[in-house]
């Protein structure tokens, strides 16, 4: 749970965000840099605070003309990549996020990282949330969003919505062992239990493609 603010710190810390998101349109991203805090965590005292967000307002809302960013065909790099947001990451309106252990996955930070380079032509963003010690990878484009969406990746709640597996993936062997073992292993798990758990997996993905 938060910490309790007086009433003095609660005033202080409204008038710095009015000041900067309000009155000099400033962006979370830009705040977080300005006060050395984590984007997150902006977000979280906008709402705290009852300020209303309006990205729309914000000069570079959903990148719109983020013009360097590749669109590949279809891989066994973006089968993995979908593998790793069916797993740990979230679509939102205008965003992209990977969520990321800092402490048991710490290896996989740049490794993720890396993969989103060499499929788009972009460094993701990322900012560390210290209260659940998440290191959190961003893209913000609602060009890569519409992209993603066509090849089957959904927005919302995985569970709520039954987000199921691709049906692109089903096509290749090499596309389901990707996407079932996005960096060729369990984090955290052990050895001889990643292959009984992917052979399982992989012969279930094989008797699911009979009914595309």
């Amino acid at each position: 749970m938060p910490k309790r603010w007086t009433i003095r710190e609660e005033n202080q810390k409204r008038g710095e965000l009015v000041e900067l998101y309000v009155n000099r349109n400033k962006t979370i991203g830009e705040i977080g840099k300005i006060l050395g805090i984590a984007e997150q965590t902006v977000f979280d005292r906008l709402r705290r605070l009852n300020i209303p967000t309006v990205p729309e307002r914000k000069i570079h809302y959903l990148n719109r003309n983020w013009s360097k960013i590749n669109f590949p065909d279809y891989s066994d790099k973006l089968a993995e990549f979908f593998g790793i947001m069916l797993g740990d990451g979230h679509v939102s309106l205008g965003q992209i996020w990977v969520y990321i252990n800092n402490n048991a996955d710490k290896d996989y930070i740049p490794y993720v990282r890396k993969l989103i380079s060499s499929l788009f032509s972009v460094k993701a963003g990322c900012n560390y949330r210290k209260d659940q010690d998440m290191m959190n990878l961003f893209l913000s484009s609602v060009d890569l969003i519409k992209f993603l969406k066509e090849r089957g990746l959904y927005a919302g709640n995985k569970v709520r919505e039954q987000v199921d597996t691709p049906s692109w993936i089903f096509t290749k062997n090499s596309y389901k062992k990707a996407f079932l073992i996005p960096t060729g292993q369990f984090i955290n798990l052990d050895l001889e239990f990643r292959w009984v758990f992917a052979t399982i997996l992989f012969h279930y993905l094989n008797q699911l493609e009979r009914f595309y």
